[in-house]
């Protein structure tokens, strides 16, 4: 019953030049932009990254260990050669001491650097300094809770709420 549904695959034969099969090239891996990852919580640095070489990887481990003392901090560095080379790499001493604030989130990838925790909040001016260090080639952005904002959100609708029930009797 199978055999009935296949169709049968065309056959060519040809006696004057023997079979050739041209070789598959393989498509180049695009190369992925570096990762970095800092949260600061209780006094303690926890990184996540992700670089290029063992030399970025040792690097980042030499000035991880001079910004914090050794049981303050814990580092997951991963070497990946399909990933570019680590433009931040050169700026980080500076961009630890900055992250040293109780709740602070950094996050890099290539050239986008995201502020989120107690680093996004606007009177620290970290998004003014950061552009400051790396130049307008990176992307910088905070991503700040305004508890504020979401309190008045949630007790406009709320009043909304309440006016439509009340309406409706």
């Amino acid at each position: 019953l199978l055999k009935s549904c296949q169709k049968p695959a065309a056959v060519v034969t040809s006696t004057d030049q023997p079979a050739q099969s041209a070789p598959a090239q393989a498509a180049p891996a695009a190369a992925s932009d570096s990762l970095f990852k800092l949260t600061f919580n209780n006094g303690k640095a926890t990184v996540t990254a992700t670089v290029a070489t063992e030399a970025e990887k040792a690097e980042l481990l030499k000035q991880l260990e001079a910004t914090y003392v050794k049981d303050k901090f814990t580092a997951d560095i991963k070497v990946d050669a399909a990933v570019k080379p680590a433009s931040w790499l050169s700026k980080i001493a500076d961009l630890l001491k900055l992250a040293s604030v109780p709740g602070a989130e950094l996050n890099i990838k290539g050239a986008d650097i995201s502020l989120a925790g107690s680093l996004a909040d606007p009177k620290l001016g970290l998004v003014d300094k950061l552009t400051g260090l790396f130049g307008s080639g990176v992307n910088v952005v905070a991503a700040a809770f305004n508890a504020d904002a979401a309190i008045a959100g949630a007790a406009g609708k709320f009043d909304e709420a309440i006016k439509a029930l009340t309406a409706s009797g």
